[in-house]
């Protein structure tokens, strides 16, 4: 019985550590003002040009405007740990009814995807033609000088 306690104690000594899970890469804050720069809707890209901005607030506040017409305030909310991460947000009015999307930044450039009509999450980016799922490209805006 002894000879059996030792063994296990030294197989447990003897063992490597156990090894920490990678860590995944921190998803950048999508908070500030953002240009779009093109929307794909249905398989066509559109350029937007800076006319359309987001921006979001790091209280959870988020502004469309367009054109530079202020739509009315809506809210988002972010899940970093999914994959891709996502990025829900309704317009204005919206309540509780948000589109769900799922975003990715890449240096200053902030992808979000959303299904348009039947609020279902994508799970990929792109907007295949056939489907009511709508991608757009951003840029970030530098902060405006106070």
């Amino acid at each position: 019985m002894q000879s059996i306690s030792i063994l296990c104690m030294s197989a447990l000594l003897g063992a490597p550590a156990a090894k920490e899970p990678a860590k995944k890469a921190e998803v950048p804050s999508v908070v500030g003002t953002w240009s779009c720069q093109t929307m794909t809707a249905n398989g066509k890209v559109q350029a937007i040009n800076g006319h359309s901005t987001f921006t979001f607030s790091a209280d959870g506040k988020f502004q469309i405007s367009v054109g530079g017409d202020d739509k009315p305030a809506g809210k988002y909310k972010i899940n970093r740990d999914a994959s891709p991460a996502e990025l829900d947000f309704n317009i204005g009015g919206g309540g509780d009814e948000f589109h769900l999307g799922v975003f990715k930044i890449e240096k200053d450039e902030l992808t979000l995807c959303w299904e348009d009509v039947a609020r279902v999450r994508p799970k990929e980016f792109g907007a295949p033609i056939g489907t009511t799922i709508v991608q757009m490209r951003f840029i970030r805006l530098e902060p405006k000088k106070k």
